[in-house]
């Protein structure tokens, strides 16, 4: 049995970091009174869902509306398998709230968990022909540009791969926190965290858009 001290540092680890700004995001924004510009600006942002329609597939554009259905802490931004890496991607915006509390970083971190392993669930069918999952978790964000004022976009957090095998033989098992836990600590499961600030500049195509709440119709 591993270390609990090991699994709670690192679900700890977990939780801070999501809750945290990078600095390169407080370089982009600003920052007064110890409180982040982006950080308050996340909390009066609005999600409006866009047009959902287009040329992606139609089993990849229902997968993702499933784990929306089941989650309501998770928004779809791009869904995609890459058969030349044989990669299967998909980019999410989640929606939890951050929390300071010691019990809070553990309901964060298990929401995120939840998150994950529906992502996982939903996608086998369509991910057959892959060998690696890869979910990326994104922040949304305004920044003030110079020749066209408020700008929304969209910051990684972080990106969670594991083998489609290894995510197959999880979810025919335990699934709790503790078990999540144990797949970082012996590098089944990689969880990769920008070391700077890093824009998503992917291609949606399960598409939404973000406006302020005084804004969104």
């Amino acid at each position: 049995m591993r270390p609990r001290w090991l699994f709670l540092s690192l679900i700890a680890a977990i939780a801070v970091s999501g809750c945290s700004v990078f600095p390169g995001l407080r370089v982009l924004t600003g920052e007064d009174s110890g409180s982040s510009q982006a950080e308050r600006t996340v909390q009066n942002i609005e999600l409006v869902m866009g047009d959902k329609s287009g040329s992606t597939d139609s089993s990849l554009l229902n997968t993702a509306y499933r784990i929306e259905a089941a989650d309501n802490l998770v928004d779809i931004i791009e869904i995609r398998e890459d058969a030349e890496t044989h990669e299967f991607n998909v980019t999410l915006l989640f929606l939890a709230a951050p929390q300071n509390t010691p019990q809070g970083q553990r309901d964060w971190a298990d929401a995120l968990r939840q998150a994950v392993e529906l992502t996982w669930r939903a996608v086998l069918p369509e991910s057959e022909a892959s060998d690696l999952l890869r979910v990326t978790i994104v922040a949304p964000a305004q920044i003030d540009t110079l020749d066209n004022g408020p700008s929304f976009v969209g910051i990684i957090n972080r990106s969670f791969e594991i083998d489609r095998a290894d995510a197959v033989s999880y979810l025919q098992g335990e699934r709790s926190l503790q078990a999540f836990g144990d797949l970082l600590v012996d590098g089944t499961l990689r969880d990769l965290q920008p070391d700077a600030l890093e824009l998503y500049s992917g291609t949606p195509n399960h598409p939404m858009f973000v406006a302020p709440t005084n804004e969104a119709g």
